[in-house]
């Protein structure tokens, strides 16, 4: 099982892989300070 270290690091790899620097910043932000539910 990988810890949450690596989880977190993949995760942001991914997203900057997928989105750039600039979208990861502003979907990070996003999801800090707004009540986004990803589950749905």
């Amino acid at each position: 099982m990988r810890n949450t270290t690596v989880i977190m690091s993949e995760g942001i790899t991914c997203l900057l892989d997928h989105l750039g620097s600039v979208e990861t910043e502003i979907f990070i932000s996003t999801l800090l300070k707004d009540s986004f539910d990803y589950t749905a």
